[in-house]
């Protein structure tokens, strides 16, 4: 327990000396409150007694720390909400210990804990429901500056929100209570990571990134954790102190003199509109009205984390009994308060729904991808021609032909095989020598692989046939809406899941079968280009095998094989497991977000019989490719063709 003033601080003796404690505690509540204060031993009936009648006479005394005292979710909204009256003072304690120790003690009336601290199971305690609703929803959230935008930009959105969307509930309690035993923040972030997979992709190129750390133990924690998850990934991180407030905060990230700060919803947005009360528990209406502050500053809020710190309200458990409370409300009318009416917050109005497209930006399109026109593409093109890769002439546009070039490049350089030119994929180009290509690819016709079969004609020029849509990495939220779409054109198609999509959307799963669509295996994340890490993907590939079947019964038969790079032996391996591995001829690369037309026409031009077209339902925004859709099947429909799941899927 610290003292009122800026002197040094004390703590509570052991419960062994508890009577000494007390006393302690009576000193400095004089000088807290003003006033003496009767405080009986912790075995004396008056205690319960000398807390009740204060509580009745509504001079309740609140003991918390330092954090809860200052928040308006805490001690102030005791009295907004319930009309609680504090006549008593209120009182800074150190730990959840000593909150308990004074409760029982009669020093104080109701005790504020974290909800993650075992004091809140101790059986001399009672919680009280917070039944108006009074804490906000108060989720971890990464707070991102110019000097981490400019580095990073949409690459670095895409790794910190893998990273929350990591950090759950659970994993958060046992940050707060690793803390609270006193471990280092910097051990308690350690002790999450090496339980946690982040999934977090690479970096696009190298730079550094600042995060920033208040002084409190859990902004700390937070800070490393990030950090560590992201240097786990290849980024270069490093951990700067900003002070002690949320001011010191916000000009460290506005000045660029750090890059990102993990801090809370609820608490930041009160602090940019004056603790005027505007967060609720709404999460979406805390972000919505969170990134239209910080846009006035160039900041933005990138995706929250499921995670909250949360705060629980306790009474003695003999003064619960005399007052007959569980409640907030309860402990209101003991007090004799007058309960303010709730107020409603307003809703969201379109102009603050407009303002969410001020979080974080998408991820940057590679440098040339389906789409792309100009010299720049006629300079790939040529130099890919110069190295025997087949590109159908200088076009100048990046069509299909252009895309099997260099991912054929692509596999021969060990990159990843995405048939994008990226960075990387520009500098291995830049050096590379004449000497023909060496990655073989399937014989068409292979026991072990679905192929599509050469396609001489285009749409419209030959007899009409079927056509294989193939959707990776789903199902996710806007999966339901794809399904809308086949359904309304007569459409079935293949959806290949991993094991963390469909343990997160088993209901989607089962929509998928039931629609007449087949369900294969895909494997994320896509690390591995050819040939492929054999054990990492089969692991993989068996876990989402596991995840499937325990949704709708049934074994997946088909994997999309990551890249579309296969080797003879992860052939061989994928069919000893009961797999075919599927290989696709047309990708519009809808996950460089090229634009809804352009995905369509890459589609509508490319496909014709037989064609598998690799589209994705799931890891990122998909919106671009709903609106494709709604071009694709119907066009194509019209010229004649019909879309089947794959055979044998």
């Amino acid at each position: 327990m610290r003292r009122c003033d800026d002197g040094p601080g004390r703590r509570l003796a052991r419960p062994s000396a508890s009577l000494l404690a007390l006393a302690l505690l009576a000193g400095l509540l004089v000088a807290c409150t003003g006033s003496a204060i009767k405080v009986d031993p912790p075995d004396a009936p008056s205690a319960v007694v000398s807390s009740a009648d204060r509580i009745r006479e509504g001079q309740t005394r609140l003991g918390g720390s330092s954090a809860c005292l200052q928040d308006e979710f805490c001690a102030a909204g005791l009295t907004r909400v319930y009309g609680i009256n504090l006549g008593g003072g209120s009182v800074e304690l150190d730990t959840p210990t000593a909150i308990v120790e004074a409760l029982t003690g009669g020093a104080i009336d109701i005790g504020a804990l974290p909800s993650s601290s075992v004091e809140t199971t101790n059986r001399q305690v009672t919680l009280l429901a917070d039944d108006r609703d009074m804490e906000a929803s108060d989720n971890i959230v990464p707070i991102v500056g110019p000097a981490a935008l400019s580095v990073g930009g949409g690459h670095l959105a895409v790794a910190v929100d893998a990273i929350s969307s990591a950090l759950d509930q659970a994993g958060l309690v046992s940050i707060e209570q690793a803390l609270a035993s006193g471990v280092s923040p910097q051990l308690a972030a350690e002790a999450w990571l090496a339980t946690h997979a982040t999934s977090v992709p690479a970096p696009a190129a190298a730079g550094t990134i600042v995060l920033g750390a208040r002084v409190d133990t859990e902004s700390q924690a937070l800070s490393d954790l990030y950090a560590g998850a992201l240097g786990r990934a290849g980024w270069t991180t490093i951990v700067s102190p900003v002070g002690t407030g949320r001011s010191e905060e916000l000009d460290a990230l506005r000045l660029g003199h750090v890059g990102i700060v993990p801090d809370n919803t609820a608490d930041l947005l009160e602090q940019l509109t004056g603790f005027a009360g505007v967060a609720t528990s709404d999460l979406q209406h805390n972000i919505v009205l969170l990134r239209d502050q910080l846009a006035d500053l160039g900041l933005v809020a990138f995706n929250p984390s499921s995670a909250s710190p949360n705060t629980v309200f306790a009474v003695s458990r003999d003064v619960a009994v005399a007052l007959s409370i569980n409640s907030l409300t309860g402990l209101a009318h003991a007090t004799s308060s007058r309960i303010p009416p709730l107020v409603q917050p307003a809703p969201l109005t379109l102009e603050d729904l407009a303002a969410d497209n001020q979080g974080p930006p998408p991820a940057e399109p590679a440098t040339l991808g389906v789409g792309s026109t100009g010299p720049a593409v006629v300079a790939l093109q040529q130099s890919l021609a110069a190295l025997g890769y087949d590109t159908a002439g200088a076009t100048g546009t990046f069509d299909e032909t252009t895309r099997r070039a260099v991912a054929s490049f692509q596999a021969d350089e060990d990159l990843i095989s995405d048939g994008a030119l990226d960075p990387a994929t520009a500098v291995a180009l830049a050096f590379a020598t004449p000497g023909g290509h060496t990655s073989p690819a399937p014989a068409p016709g292979d026991a072990d692989s679905l192929r599509p079969p050469p396609i001489a004609s285009g749409p419209g020029s030959g007899p009409a046939g079927t056509i294989y849509l193939a959707f990776a990495n789903g199902p996710s939220a806007v999966t339901p809406q794809v399904l809308d779409l086949l359904t309304r054109n007569g459409a079935r198609a293949t959806f290949f899941i991993d094991e963390d999509a469909a343990t997160a959307y088993p209901q989607t799963v089962d929509q998928i079968a039931l629609a007449g669509n087949a369900i294969g295996i895909s494997t994320w994340p896509h690390n591995a280009a050819s040939p492929i890490a054999e054990d990492a993907l089969f692991r993989t590939v068996s876990q989402s095998e596991e995840a499937i079947a325990a949704v709708d019964g049934l074994t997946p038969t088909c994997l999309l094989a990551p890249y579309g790079a296969t080797d003879a032996s992860t052939r061989a391996e994928a069919s000893s497991l009961g797999l075919k591995t599927v290989l696709w001829n047309v990708d519009p690369q809808d996950w460089r977000h090229p634009g809804a037309s352009v995905i369509a026409a890459d589609v509508i031009a490319n496909a014709g019989p037989g064609s598998i077209v690799l589209l994705h339902d799931g890891g990122g925004d998909r919106s671009q490719t709903i609106v494709a859709l709604e071009t694709i099947l119907p066009t194509l429909t019209t010229l004649g063709y019909r879309f089947a799941p794959l055979p044998g899927c």
